[in-house]
Order: C-alpha cells, then structure tokens, then sequence
C-alpha cells in the first residue's frame, strides 16, 4: 500500500524538525581566574574516539612540523639542491616518557568545523608532565588514557570518551548557544598544569 502524498510531506517536515532540534555539539565554558587578577575563557568538549575517526600513525602531511619545514625552506633558500634527510622530532610518535601523545582526528567527522585547514586530520596533542611531586600519577593517568586510544585503533575496544581544550585556536561563531569554529588544525586534551582533565567542569584556581 503506498503512502499518500501529504503523508510523506508530513513526515519529511518532522524529520527535518527533529534533526535540526538536536545540536551538534556541547561546548563548555569555563572561566579561569588567577590569583593576579585577570579572567580567561576556556572552551571544552566531549569527543567520543572511535576506530573510524581518528588514528595514531602520523600521516603524511604531519611528519614535518612548521619548525621543520621552516628550516627545509631556509635550506632551499640557500642552496637548491638541498635534500631533506634529517627526521622531524617535533612529532609525537607513541607514547613519550613525560605522558605526552599525539593522536590525529578525521576533520570529516568532527564536530567543528575546521575550514583554514587543508589536512583530512586535525592533530591532537596530550602536553607532557613536569617533573614535580605528581609527576608519577600525571604520567599514569595519561598512561591509561594511551592504552585505551591504542586499544581502540586496534580494534579491541569500541570507543573512549576524551576531552578537548579549544583554546587558543577558536572563534566565536554564535554566542547563544555557544558555536565555535576552529582557526587552524591543531588541538589540545584538556590539562591543567600539565594533568590531564577528564571532565568539562570548573577547575579551581591553583596555588
């Protein structure tokens, strides 16, 4: 039995209600204040890593950072025929002894949009830990964090949830209700004096 033309129409327009009525995405925002005297906005997300969204080899266009090709241009200035040789070590490549890590995001599947950036992949980088009292748990957390991320490219897990600091590489799209979008490629997890921060609430200010 077919459906008549007005019931199509009827559950085309509640489609597309339903589907515009959801957002995209969940921005936080937190303001930190220092003991100074000065406030910043801080901008956050929840971002659910799955196997077909992101990946940990480095791709192409990533093995050499701005600092490197800065210094390949350089090179080529003053002599034509210079062949890059030397690696890049301003890349990530696993997991670093100070808890750092470098993970790469599929723009296509990313809530924020991205447009200055002409790679497929947004770069996401764990900040390593200071060698100070909590460096050994700093480094576990992120630990943790890795092996889940590892897991999950390899299939062995179905996702991890993880959370990403905007700043300082965004713009304001819409104030209410919050829209950004992203000026370049590159992203943070969230840390705060190096810890990483698993959740999108207020930190308290630190001595």
């Amino acid at each position: 039995m077919k459906m008549s033309k007005n019931i199509l129409v009827i559950l085309y327009i509640f489609f597309i209600f339903l589907i515009s009525s959801i957002p995209a995405v969940q921005i936080y925002k937190n303001s930190f204040k220092h003991h100074e005297g000065w406030e910043i906005d801080y901008y956050h997300l929840e971002f659910v890593l799955k196997k077909d969204n992101f990946t940990i080899i480095i791709p192409e266009e990533w093995k050499r950072c701005y600092k490197c090709l800065d210094w390949d241009n350089r090179k080529k200035s003053e002599d034509k025929d210079y062949e890059i040789k030397s690696p890049c070590t301003c890349r990530i490549d696993g997991f670093s002894k100070s808890g750092a890590f470098e993970i790469y995001i599929d723009k296509n599947k990313f809530p924020l949009n991205a447009p200055n950036c002409k790679s497929k992949w947004l770069p996401l980088r764990m900040a390593g830990s200071s060698l100070t009292k909590n460096f050994k748990s700093e480094v576990g957390i992120k630990k943790d964090l890795w092996e889940k991320i590892y897991s999950v490219s390899n299939g062995d897990l179905d996702s991890v949830k993880v959370v990403i600091e905007l700043n300082p590489y965004y713009t304001v799209l819409e104030e209410e209700p919050i829209k950004l979008g992203l000026c370049y490629c590159e992203m943070k997890f969230r840390t705060f004096f190096g810890a990483y921060v698993n959740h999108t609430m207020s930190i308290e200010n630190k001595d």
